[in-house]
């Protein structure tokens, strides 16, 4: 069960138990995904999460997984939507820091955005 100023609702995964260890009590979460009924109350199921910073508002700006309009790719075998939206959200921090590099730091090492 979780809650914000606007009230509860139950989230529910499937066969996933591991994350009941990785979400924890008195830390703040953003949460996506379709509302269902289910054993009489609101649910969300197998829903997109990510921990969210509790000193900025909960759907800021660069949240990768939720909040937002957010990419579903093609998945395969150890390759999630969620990792791959990961390495993503990586590798475009990456290219903006170089792009604020000086440009005799660029040349030293061959880079050029």
């Amino acid at each position: 069960m979780v809650t914000d100023q606007t009230g509860k609702i139950q989230i529910t995964w499937f066969n996933q138990t591991y994350l009941a260890r990785s979400i924890r009590v008195g830390e703040s979460y953003a949460f996506s995904g379709k509302v269902k009924a289910f054993r009489g109350h609101l649910s969300l199921q197998s829903p997109e999460y990510e921990k969210v910073d509790q000193t900025t508002t909960p759907l800021k700006l660069d949240n990768i997984h939720t909040g937002r309009l957010v990419p579903v790719y093609p998945e395969t075998a150890g390759v999630s939507s969620k990792w791959l939206r990961s390495r993503i959200n990586h590798t475009l921090k990456l290219v903006e820091a170089i792009d604020h590099l000086p440009q005799s730091l660029l040349d030293l090492y061959n880079l050029h955005p």
